[in-house]
């Protein structure tokens, strides 16, 4: 049976997008192909260090100095070559939720965490607390809603996703930057003051 699905123009769109992502992922991984692999490990001479023992217990037991129970020692690389920037290249590690929630929170004066995760619904904390929810998701996609519900205080996966709906709806239509004037208008200098 021969089905003919008509895809919207979105639909279409994310198609191409990931038929591009995919040709990029190829090429970029017969780029690397022919990069060379990285150092292997260091192996330190295995002769162990006798402990010297340099104090008396006062039952009587000596106690040594030290003790070394490695046998070989690793060199482990921070950064994953880049033929591009001129070798090894530093990570980013991942932020914590906190991390990026005291990052926004930084910009509404007069609203705590302790506010964020708390059962108010004013505007002054609800829209901050909105801004925060997408931001986590924004940042980091891995984390998902049911977590980042619980992490605000026990709220509902579909309240999060509610709150990134709205923030990602106003930045897409570009009212996002005038939403936020509005909030520092109406709450911002009465509460900073």
């Amino acid at each position: 049976m021969n089905h003919h699905v008509t895809l919207t123009p979105s639909q279409r769109a994310w198609h191409e997008a990931a038929k591009a992502r995919e040709a990029d992922r190829v090429r970029k991984a017969t780029r690397l192909k022919s990069v060379a692999p990285a150092p292997k490990q260091i192996e330190a001479p295995t002769e162990k260090p006798k402990p010297r023992f340099v104090q008396v217990a006062p039952n009587g037991q000596i106690i040594p100095l030290h003790f070394n129970t490695f046998k070989t020692i690793s060199i482990s690389w921070v950064g994953e070559y880049c033929p591009y920037a001129g070798g090894s290249v530093e990570l980013a590690r991942d932020r914590s939720m906190t991390e990026i929630a005291i990052e926004w929170l930084k910009r509404f004066p007069g609203v705590t965490m302790a506010e964020i995760k708390g059962s108010a619904r004013a505007r002054r904390i609800v829209f901050p607390r909105q801004i925060i929810t997408f931001f986590i998701k924004h940042e980091r996609q891995n984390i998902s809603f049911p977590q980042i519900g619980r992490w605000m205080g026990g709220r509902d996966h579909t309240t999060c996703l509610t709150s990134y709906n709205k923030i990602k709806a106003m930045i897409d239509n570009g009212t996002f930057d005038a939403e936020v004037e509005e909030w520092h208008r109406m709450f911002g200098k009465a509460r900073a003051e």
